[in-house]
């Protein structure tokens, strides 16, 4: 679909219909879309995809000695399962209010944040991909307003696009990763 999808006009229509399916998704209950995700993430398992078999072997390289051959496999699989959870919990950003924030995440340890910025200079996070990252930026969004983002832009164009519309949906900035410490 990648090459189909080269002219803007097609590009608009494929961000739309993708938005439509994340507006669709985001009618499930959130629990039995996390039910939805886990049967997803199995179905993929069982698929001979060689992007799963990539990722084993960057696991494999970079934390084999440590995890050993079965260790380094069921980290994959984990990855995995929570990838396809996250395909039926990120389009719930679209469901996120002020008043409904505690259902998607738990924020721990805000008064810390809360200090940092009281000084008038800002505060950087830094975090890895732990838990649902799309989540924390939008709930950190909506909490604190004024947000940047540094994230990779999607190979996928319309999916990047559609992407870029949910993450700053609540203000954020989204700063591309090329290049992104002098926009830092």
């Amino acid at each position: 679909p990648a090459e189909r999808c080269g002219r803007p006009a097609e590009r608009a229509a494929m961000s739309g219909l993708i938005y439509a399916a994340i507006r669709l998704i985001s009618r499930i209950p959130l629990s039995l879309g996390r039910v939805l995700g886990k049967v997803l993430g199995r179905l993929v398992l069982f698929l001979p995809a060689s992007r799963t078999k990539v990722s084993l072997r960057n696991i494999q390289n970079r934390l084999g000695p440590s995890l050993g051959p079965d260790g380094a496999k069921r980290l994959n699989r984990e990855m995995i399962l929570h990838f396809a959870r996250m395909v039926f919990e990120v389009p719930h950003i679209l469901n996120m209010h002020q008043g409904n924030l505690h259902k998607y995440v738990v924020l721990e340890n805000e008064e810390n944040l809360q200090k940092a910025l009281k000084k008038g200079k800002g505060a950087f996070i830094l975090t890895g991909h732990l838990g649902n990252w799309e989540f924390m930026a939008a709930a950190l969004s909506l909490r604190f307003s004024r947000l940047s983002i540094v994230a990779r832009p999607f190979d996928f164009r319309p999916l990047d696009r559609t992407m870029r519309r949910l993450r700053s949906r609540f203000g954020a900035e989204i700063i591309p990763k090329q290049k992104a410490m002098r926009r830092i």
